[in-house]
């Protein structure tokens, strides 16, 4: 990357939000010489079983959300709970409309960026919470309905932090199959422009 773009990606050290954007830059620039010398292997097959991973995250987290605030419903059903699960709901909605805002409004650091996506997905979950029990009171559901949504719900988080592994899994392989594909494309590149002699 030194000798080919200049960018000196610091490898040794811990990153900050500026070396953290070299290396971004850095590795895209790596994996579009791939793309275009047609020398991609399995980074790709890893990119997308890491989004399905991370996709699968997202569901799983919206699901257990969802299908505790109906079973919460199934046990609270006064007066006092009703007003309590609107107020959350709307207060929720209206912190999810102020960041998104923000987002769009505002250029972050990458730090800065993932606390504030961190916060919304905290605040998505509540709203979801709150959807589900404001359904679960309406519709009435019953006790029984309740613990089935709630034995749903425990085993949606146990399958959403496995997916959550897997992502990580998946994340890492894909970053490092593209720095050894950039790495063995660059020598054979080299090997094939010495002369027959240097070969040798």
């Amino acid at each position: 990357m030194r000798a080919q773009f200049g960018l000196e990606l610091q490898v040794d050290k811990d990153g900050d939000e500026e070396t953290d954007k070299v290396r971004h830059n850095a590795f895209l620039l790596a994996r579009q010489i791939l793309i275009q010398g047609k020398a991609v292997s399995y980074a790709e097959q890893f990119q997308g079983m890491y989004a399905l991973t991370r996709g699968l995250v997202s569901v799983l987290a919206l699901g257990f959300a969802y299908w505790l605030g109906v079973a919460t419903a199934a046990l609270a059903r006064n007066t006092l709970a009703v007003g309590i699960t609107i107020l959350v709901l709307a207060v929720s909605l209206l912190a999810l409309a102020n960041v998104s805002l923000m987002v769009l409004r505002s250029h972050f650091g990458a730090l800065k960026k993932r606390q504030i996506e961190l916060r919304y997905g905290v605040v998505l979950l509540i709203a979801f919470l709150a959807v589900g029990c404001v359904l679960g009171i309406h519709y009435k559901v019953s006790t029984e309905q309740g613990v089935v949504l709630l034995f749903l719900s425990a085993w949606a988080v146990i399958a959403c932090f496995r997916a959550y592994g897997a992502y990580r899994v998946f994340a890492g392989q894909f970053a490092a199959t593209v720095w050894r594909d950039y790495l063995a494309y660059n020598v054979s590149l080299a090997l094939s422009q010495k002369p027959e002699s240097e070969k040798k």
